[in-house]
Formats: C-alpha cells, structure tokens, sequence
C-alpha cells in the first residue's frame, strides 16, 4: 500500500500518463476560470479575478500545468510546484475554515464554483506532488515570500486606497488581520518545511520499490 504513489508514477511515465495528466489538469482549470466570466459580466469578471487570492492561486496553477505539459524539463518548474502548493494551502484552509460561513449562494452554479475554486487546484496540485517527478528545492521559499506579500500589499491597497470590502475579517483596521497574516507565514514555512520530509519519504519509497540489481547497476 505505501508504495503505491510510486508504483502510478512508474505506470504513468512508461505510458506517458504524467504528461496526459497535467494536460487534463490544465484543461479543467482553464474551464473552471471560465465559469467566472459566465456567472458575472466580463468587467466584472476580470474586477473579481483582480482582487481575489483565489483568482491569483487559480492563474498560477494554470501557470504551472501549461509549463509542466509544453516544457516538462523547465527549470522553473519547481519553484512553480512549490508555491502553487503552499498558496493553495492557505486559499483552502482560510476559505474553508473561516470565510465559508461568510458566503452567500444565490444558486447552484454559485455553489459548485465555491466548491471547486477551493478544492479542485489543491486537489491537483498535490496529485501532481504524490505522482510527478519534479524534485522541490529551497529556493522557492523567497518566491512565496514575494507571491504572498505581492497579494497582501495589493489587497491592501484596493480595501484602504477604495475602501473595498474583499474578504470582510480583513480590514487592515484591525488588529485580526495583521496577526492572521503572521500566522498564515508562519503556517506556510511549517507546511514548506513538511513538503521536503515528504519528498525524502517518497525518494526513500522509490529506491526500496527498485529491484536491488537496478540499484546496484546505477
């Protein structure tokens, strides 16, 4: 059982699978943003996908799964694995574990896109972790950095500079937001921290699942 992570991704390279996936995964992404712009007017769309973190999370799993199916060898793609990894993390857990109960269904389009914005890249993305073959590096961790201050100065300059009302705990008037953002961080480091345990688990399940004359041979 705890070789079977290894085992699919043995199949799924000997068939070409891995890159089928990604290209699925791109191609339900891509149909998912498209919901927005069929639920609200394009303006009004493209204004949603501005200000919104999961719009941002959502572009940059596209970003990932296009690079990952045109340019599987692309040295960027770890990075990419990376941070599309831990910005999910914090999209789902902070959607479903506090703003869930803040919104409002008018019908059920309105609900399936809730649910899915806030499932199905995570879901992916960390198939693409069980599964691929994209080795994690260090360096990514500045690029989180810079992705998560990137959207929280933004988010900061449209609820303060036009008065907006993105996600409604977080008015940067009050003292929540600042301590929900130092412990989104420091809950994205441990979870950055844990994905290196995992990739070592997986490597060291890889060499036991390999016949020790292939070992020996390499």
């Amino acid at each position: 059982m705890i070789t079977f992570p290894i085992q699919v991704h043995s199949a799924l390279n000997e068939l070409g699978g891995l890159r089928r996936f990604r290209l699925l995964s791109l191609v339900v992404l891509i149909a998912h943003l498209s919901l927005e712009f069929v639920v609200d007017p394009p303006l009004v769309a493209l204004k949603v996908c501005a200000v919104f973190l999961t719009f941002w999370g959502l572009f940059l799993a596209i970003s990932f799964f296009l690079v990952a199916t045109v340019s599987p060898t692309n040295p960027a793609l770890p990075i990419l694995l990376h941070v599309n990894v831990l910005a999910q993390l914090i999209i789902t857990s902070i959607f479903w574990g506090g703003l869930w109960p803040l919104v409002s269904h008018k019908t059920g389009l309105d609900l399936y896109i809730s649910v899915t914005y806030h499932s199905v890249p995570f879901g992916l993305l960390l198939i693409e972790l069980v599964i691929g073959d994209i080795e994690l590096i260090e360096e990514s961790w500045n690029w989180f950095v810079a992705f998560f201050f990137s959207y929280v100065g933004w988010n900061m300059i449209v609820v303060l500079g036009f008065e907006a009302i993105i996600y409604p705990p977080f008015t940067w008037k009050n003292l929540g937001t600042y301590i929900t953002m130092i412990i989104t961080l420091i809950f994205s480091r441990l979870a950055w921290k844990f994905t290196f345990v995992f990739q070592r688990f997986k490597l060291k399940m890889k060499n036991a699942s390999t016949p020790q004359h292939l070992n020996a041979s390499t």
